[in-house]
């Protein structure tokens, strides 16, 4: 938010309605993707949420329809990055904001690459990377916005949320390899599709959550404070 010459706050220019709807977004595509992927998975037979990738779905019959959500949730990160890299002005400060928009786009173009790329034999390695990728600049996103959100004392709490969605997501993609990799001591556990599945939601989760909060309005309880704050000084 700026200040004037006579230390008065200046009301921030209001986005256009388009960009708040911009950012449910990043609500829609991880909901639809969830949802898709779960019901997949009931009706592929022999098939285990518990202890399947959830790229497995990704293959063999009907395999299209989950890489085409895939796709489709790259392209809400990325309409999500626009909507965030309006909405946080004022917020966060420029450098942090263009880097966490930075590393969404990124993160999208990493679904999109495991999305395009299936986890069959001849592109395994391309699939494996994108989806290392999102995993990575995500964390990334968490922590640089964490930061940032713990400096604004109305964002302290999303702060605080973005942090341990950070700490918690690095625990999650590590006991998700652990489990999932054939060589694993602990891939006899069966249960690496469960982890894989909560570190999904985890992920794409951050997103829906600030998604949803940029929707509802990034300024809402400012601008009464800074209209009683300007009308004392008219």
């Amino acid at each position: 938010m700026a200040t004037s010459a006579h230390g008065l706050v200046r009301r921030e220019v209001a986005p256009s309605p388009a960009v708040r709807w911009l950012a449910l977004a990043g609500v829609v595509g991880p909901v639809a993707a969830v949802v898709m992927f779960t019901v997949a998975g009931f009706l592929r037979p022999g098939y285990s949420p518990v202890h399947q990738a959830i790229s497995a779905l990704g293959t063999g019959p009907q395999g299209w329809i989950i890489n085409t959500i895939g796709i489709l949730l790259s392209v809400s990160l990325m309409a999500f990055a626009v909507a965030f890299a309006v909405l946080m002005h004022g917020v966060l400060r420029t450098g942090a904001r263009i880097l966490a928009v930075g590393c969404v786009l990124v993160d999208g173009l990493g679904t999109l690459t495991a999305s395009v790329f299936t986890s069959g034999p001849s592109t395994v390695v391309l699939h494996s990377i994108g989806a290392t990728l999102g995993s990575v600049v995500s964390v990334v996103v968490y922590v640089v916005v964490g930061i940032g959100l713990r400096r604004e004392p109305r964002w302290r709490r999303w702060g605080t949320y973005s942090l341990t969605a950070a700490v918690v997501a690095v625990l999650l993609v590590i006991a998700g390899y652990a489990l999932l990799m054939p060589r694993s001591p602990l891939h006899t556990l069966r249960l690496g599709g469960l982890l894989e599945r909560a570190d999904f939601v985890w992920h794409y989760g951050w997103y829906a959550a600030f998604g949803l909060r940029m929707f509802l309005g990034t300024d809402r309880a400012r601008v009464p404070g800074v209209r009683r704050g300007l009308a004392s000084h008219s």
